[in-house]
């Protein structure tokens, strides 16, 4: 879980967009939904190896994102808390 653990993510759901057939126009809300999932599993997983995990898959005409962590489910570490990574992006 690094400082921009969501930048890269994002930079690779461009590199998919540049080299498969999907539509580019849906694509900015793929990133945007993918940097929201990175830093909520940063936030608030609480996982103990500090490791998130992504798989990025083209399956025929869309593209599969999966974001995990090995930390508690969502809900079960509190409160929503805004970080200083989430204001920039809005």
């Amino acid at each position: 879980m690094g400082a921009h653990t969501e930048l890269i993510a994002a930079h690779t759901v461009e590199q998919i967009a540049r080299r498969s057939a999907l539509d580019p126009k849906r694509f900015n809300q793929i990133k945007t939904a993918l940097i929201e999932a990175c830093i909520n599993a940063a936030e608030h997983s609480l996982s103990p190896d500090r490791k998130i995990y992504q798989r990025f898959r083209v399956e025929n005409d869309k593209l599969v994102v999966t974001v995990a962590s090995r930390g508690v489910g969502a809900g079960e570490s509190g409160g929503p808390e805004w970080s200083a990574r989430r204001r920039r992006e809005r």
